[in-house]
């Protein structure tokens, strides 16, 4: 058992997995809480996460001046690199004996539910080598799948572009009729495909999209194009938003749509498929609803990487909560003390790090809960609230091996009983996360007479 380590110590930090828009926000947090809590020698970063663990490369943060720590902050992607991996446990030992040879006391491994499974590995190696080590994961995921979260830093400005960007389709598509296919990011949960459901005007009934298909939902493809000629009969148009991860089960087994339909795809270092960045599932579809519906324009497209790391879109609560992550974990491996805090203008809280039991043990998970909406403060209903908390590892990042639920997926109560739209509930859980969205008008004026002069 690790208990509080007292007095200066070093510590590491890593970042894991997909950039974001904001990541650099959490490093900047763990940087500016470790400097300011007087009590951190070094803060040590490793290049490209856990290959840096592994190789024992790693820069000193807390040599960073003033005016680059500023831009790197607002940089999108991972200033530090990253890469895709779960360790074995003989990589596990090798990265606590690097870790070791700098002294260092405390880990924050920045990623999703795999990167909070690979701390999982390095906290078991240290045990069992009978090193002093915490060992933190901090969220991060577009995904906002992680367990116990109530969402994740990047999801907020991630669903805020692909919000703004279907406003764009849905101006091209008034503009030049037709079918439109969007496929988003999302493997395994869709809050970032039903997030385009905020691009909608409220004044216009026609407002797309028109359908969102998400991978919570077993996807038929005869409804499919049943689905788009009714919209497209309707308006005259159709703009479709549909998850990567969308399947179907063949076998009796959920199978994603690309694989079902014989497209070939590679792997990613955690051993899953990779889904997004091909067009295989745009082109897919788009050659259905042509196969059977016969003389209407239909095309598709593929969001890539702009999605994850479009600064210029970044949500004004994911900035703060960002941030706000990496400082906690600061202040949960032990550099400093206070009691409940209210930071910056979105009202994130942290409880009283007394109480924190990860201050006395091996480390932890980071996570962001959301308090009801309809929760009163000084009698007054609040827009937005949150409170960071921490949780052991394996509640974020439950073993594989026990067959628990690996990831959190939409609520039943999020998606429409037809299964191809969202709920008002999705709209009040999302619209603070990514705030106004912009609105375009339209020109509404009445056709002149044919002899008209």
């Amino acid at each position: 058992m690790v208990g509080v380590i007292t007095g200066r110590m070093n510590i590491a930090y890593a970042q894991s997995g997909g950039p974001t828009a904001v990541i650099n926000r959490t490093m900047m947090g763990v940087v500016d809480a470790a400097l300011m809590s007087g009590r951190a020698n070094h803060i040590f970063a490793a290049k490209h996460g856990p290959k840096g663990l592994i190789e024992n490369r790693f820069v000193d943060l807390a040599g960073i001046t003033g005016f680059q720590r500023e831009n790197v902050a607002n940089a999108p992607g991972q200033a530090l690199g990253s890469y895709r991996k779960e360790p074995t446990d003989e990589e596990a030992a090798t990265i606590v004996c690097n870790l070791q040879r700098h002294d260092i006391r405390a880990l924050l491994y920045n990623g999703g539910d795999d990167s909070a499974r690979a701390a999982a590995i390095i906290q078991a190696a240290a045990a069992s080598s009978r090193y002093e080590l915490q060992v933190f994961h901090v969220p991060k995921t577009i995904d906002a799948d992680l367990l116990a979260n109530d969402h994740t830093p990047g999801y907020p400005s991630a669903a805020r572009f692909l919000a703004t960007a279907m406003s764009w389709i849905d101006c091209d598509n008034r503009s030049l009729p037709g079918v439109y296919i969007a496929v988003t990011m999302g493997k395994n949960a869709g809050f970032l495909v039903a997030s385009t459901a905020l691009a909608r005007n409220p004044e216009y009934e026609d407002s797309s999209p028109h359908l969102i298909y998400m991978p919570e939902r077993l996807f038929d493809e005869e409804q499919f194009v049943h689905d788009v000629k009714r919209v497209y009969g309707q308006f005259g148009r159709c703009v479709v938003a549909v998850s990567e991860g969308i399947g179907k089960l063949v076998d009796g087994k959920f199978t994603e749509l690309v694989v079902a339909l014989g497209k070939s795809l590679g792997g990613d270092g955690f051993g899953g498929l990779t889904l997004s960045g091909t067009i295989s599932l745009a082109d897919a579809l788009v050659g259905i609803v042509k196969e059977g519906i016969e003389g209407v324009r239909v095309r598709g497209g593929t969001f890539g990487y702009e999605q994850r790391v479009a600064a210029g879109a970044v949500s004004p609560i994911d900035r703060v909560e960002a941030y706000d992550v990496g400082r906690y974990g600061v202040y949960a491996a032990g550099l400093a003390d206070g009691g409940s805090k209210n930071i910056g203008s979105c009202g994130v809280s942290w409880p009283d790090w007394t109480s924190l039991s990860g201050r006395t043990t091996e480390g932890g998970s980071v996570v962001i809960v959301q308090r009801p909406m309809n929760e009163l403060v000084n009698g007054t209903p609040e827009q937005y609230s949150a409170t960071l908390n921490l949780v052991p590892l394996d509640v974020v990042a439950p073993p594989k091996a026990k067959g628990l639920p690996l990831k959190k997926f939409m609520p039943p109560e999020f998606i429409s009983p037809n299964g191809t739209d969202v709920t008002p509930a999705f709209f009040k859980y999302a619209g603070p996360l990514v705030g106004d969205i912009e609105r375009f008008g339209r020109l509404e004026l009445p056709e002149v007479g044919p002899d008209e002069k």
